[in-house]
């Protein structure tokens, strides 16, 4: 499992190796798993097996602007690249964390596309390389992945279940005006359709969600 964040404001394509080991895997016909950021003259972001890619194919790619390289050298971009064998997938993204809604390509390791789980079981290195033309990069951060997968759904109005919290949050009393529109807002909702599908907590508290201010890829 691993997981990296690159800064680049590079236009020529690189290269986000996941690999067996240390030592270069350009031409050496190591299982590698690599991702190419800007690949056939800034046209796609890739991913795939092997350095080539075997049969010179990815397994996929996306051609989402902002997961390309930037067109303007004054600009930089952000991207991470992560490959998690405890939920089986890899994935890259933009932006300086990985989160579902910044995931750009990911390819599950047991799907109809071929990719081979096997091949990825003893990934342990991370590499950053440039492709023909000579890059910059900054490596922002590296460790282990988050979950970035979205859970099926589990909640049920009637019988409570604990979820995990992983996080930290802040609770506090709004002042009177606040509250008031607190209280407005959950009336509104429990006459809505969409009523049992919520809980409704005592207004006299606020509840606010600090763990992306803990999380250590967003630390400045």
């Amino acid at each position: 499992r691993g997981c990296v964040v690159v800064q680049t404001n590079s236009t020529a394509a690189f290269h986000v190796v996941f690999g067996h080991t240390a030592t270069p895997s350009r031409g050496s016909d190591a299982p590698v798993l690599r991702f190419v950021v800007g690949k056939r003259r800034n046209s796609m972001s890739t991913i795939g097996l092997g350095n080539p890619y075997m049969k010179k194919e990815p397994i996929d790619f996306t051609r989402k602007e902002d997961a390309l390289l930037t067109r303007d050298p004054e600009k930089s971009r952000t991207y991470w690249f992560l490959y998690d064998r405890a939920v089986g997938i890899a994935a890259m993204g933009t932006l300086g964390s990985p989160q579902a809604e910044a995931c750009r390509l990911v390819c599950r390791f047991r799907d109809a596309m071929g990719f081979r789980a096997e091949v990825c079981e003893t990934l342990r290195y991370i590499s950053v390389a440039s492709g023909r033309q000579p890059v910059s990069v900054r490596i922002v951060g590296a460790g282990a992945p988050p979950d970035v997968s979205i859970p099926r759904f589990r909640f049920d109005p009637l019988p409570w279940e604990p979820m995990p919290w992983q996080g930290a949050s802040l609770v506090f009393e709004p002042d009177d005006e606040r509250r008031r529109l607190l209280e407005r807002a959950q009336q509104l909702l429990a006459k809505s359709p969409i009523a049992p599908f919520y809980g409704f907590v005592q207004p006299g508290c606020l509840c606010l969600d600090a763990y992306r201010l803990l999380d250590p890829h967003r630390r400045g």
